[in-house]
């Protein structure tokens, strides 16, 4: 059996922008009016991502995950998916061990029947861009909100797996609760937030105290309700409250820049995801290979001003193992994440909750902890019988607590939170995926257990 080494600087996630153009008209978008309007051949698609494979399979690596972004990725069009599909196929067939993953970043207003069964035979992450109720929500068409919670509405009832990402801006303020309770109207359980520069002017979507306040408030809402909501950056700050890794880029200490390049249509190939469309690219992966591209000086210079960023500007800082310097898109000329004093104040909020809770359950920390150890720390032999034992336990907890039918599978993860990027890649894995649970249904199992 093969295992899969995922780790660190030696492989390849493509955020591929299958069209560079969007039917919504967002005012923080790079893509909004732009006036080039390309589409992704789809020769250029099977180049980015046979050479994608290749690359992550001569560095001992057997997942690839991909990331159909635009513009509006639907627009790319229905029969370019399917082949799509067709092709990862045929990859399988040449590598048995290849685990690839999609996932699409889409403002769901073209999503119809057929969309939402593709994706949903094809196991596809589904992100929705949709900042919150009406009010607040800045990735518009000219329907408003209507189509696209109408459309969330059918992902909800296929059970299609899919989640939000909403841009926070100054208009959130002061509506932490309300966007709370727009996700249980609208059976929204996995949301992500983005607050960033977005612009060559470094223009940020919302200020620190603004940002601050509607997370904190977010924050109560959510650990102290009964809806099973997965919030992506509360659960990476829990995981390393509790001294675990997370998959997430955002918190790696940037440890993983240089793995994220976006291509647009024409093969051009970029650092991560920039927020200009004049930037310049690296390369063109037509011509080129993802090793010659990462050999490049010029990106290596990025890379290492990213990290030494970080150094410089957290090296003192308290909460430097939680936040890791964040998005080095987020940072300022001299390194400082722009968001640097919301991180501040937020995440000793959150530990402060995390330690106190640890203190009073710790045996259920510690009975759960095994669905979060990434298994590269002790080995895949032996990680795979601790987690059979632990499933065994918890199928045994769920009898006790079966009242309130609290079972970790029934939360909601997003594809960063199943398993951590090093774990093996095979149908034993892949049958657990859903078993690894978040804190929050550590939180919930306790406070069941202590009500019975």
């Amino acid at each position: 059996m093969k295992t899969s080494n995922c780790v660190g600087y030696n492989q390849i996630t493509p955020i591929i922008k299958v069209v560079d153009y969007c039917n919504f008209h967002c005012n923080f978008c790079r893509y909004s009016n732009n006036p080039h309007k390309s589409s992704m051949t789809f020769q250029t698609f099977k180049t980015i991502v046979e050479k994608a494979c290749d690359y992550n399979i001569s560095n001992g690596c057997y997942q690839l995950s991909i990331t159909f972004h635009g513009g509006e990725p639907l627009l790319w069009g229905y029969d370019n998916f399917v082949n799509a599909i067709v092709l990862e196929k045929e990859l399988k067939i040449k590598y048995p061990q290849l685990d690839i993953r999609n996932s699409i970043q889409t403002n769901g207003s073209l999503l119809n029947d057929r969309w939402i069964d593709f994706f949903s035979e094809n196991n596809f992450d589904i992100g929705i861009s949709i900042d919150g109720p009406e009010e607040i929500n800045f990735h518009k068409g000219d329907t408003g909100n209507k189509t696209v919670i109408e459309n969330i509405h059918k992902l909800s009832q296929k059970k299609c797996k899919f989640g939000i990402l909403s841009v926070i801006t100054n208009d959130h303020a002061g509506w932490a609760d309300k966007y709370y309770e727009f996700l249980v109207e609208h059976d929204i359980h996995s949301v992500g937030f983005c607050y960033c520069m977005y612009d060559e002017d470094r223009q940020i979507t919302v200020s620190n105290n603004i940002l601050t306040d509607f997370l904190k408030q977010f924050f109560i809402r959510f650990y102290e309700g009964e809806y099973q909501l997965n919030v992506r950056e509360f659960n990476n700050v829990f995981k390393l409250c509790l001294g675990l890794r997370t998959g997430s880029c955002s918190f790696s200490k940037r440890q993983r820049c240089g793995n994220f390049f976006s291509i647009r249509p024409n093969g051009d190939m970029y650092f991560c995801d920039p927020y200009s469309l004049e930037t310049p690219p690296l390369g063109n992966i037509l011509t080129e290979t993802f090793a010659s591209i990462k050999a490049k000086p010029e990106l290596l210079k990025i890379i290492a001003a990213a990290k030494e960023g970080a150094l410089k500007e957290c090296g003192n800082c308290e909460i430097k193992n939680i936040c890791g310097g964040g998005c080095y898109r987020s940072s300022s000329l001299d390194g400082k994440n722009a968001f640097c004093e919301t991180f501040k104040s937020l995440y000793p909020y959150i530990e402060k909750v995390v330690r106190s809770f640890s203190k009073k359950c710790r045996g259920v920390i510690e009975l759960h902890l095994i669905y979060l150890e990434p298994m590269s720390s002790m080995g895949y032999n032996r990680a795979k019988t601790i987690m059979s034992n632990g499933e065994r336990i918890l199928v045994s907890m769920n009898g006790l607590y079966d009242s309130k039918k609290i079972e970790c599978k029934d939360y909601p993860v997003w594809d960063g939170d199943r398993y951590d990027e090093s774990w093996s890649s095979d149908s034993w894995q892949d049958s657990h995926r859903n078993q690894i649970v978040n804190f929050k249904c550590l939180h919930d199992i306790y406070n069941t257990q202590s009500q019975n």
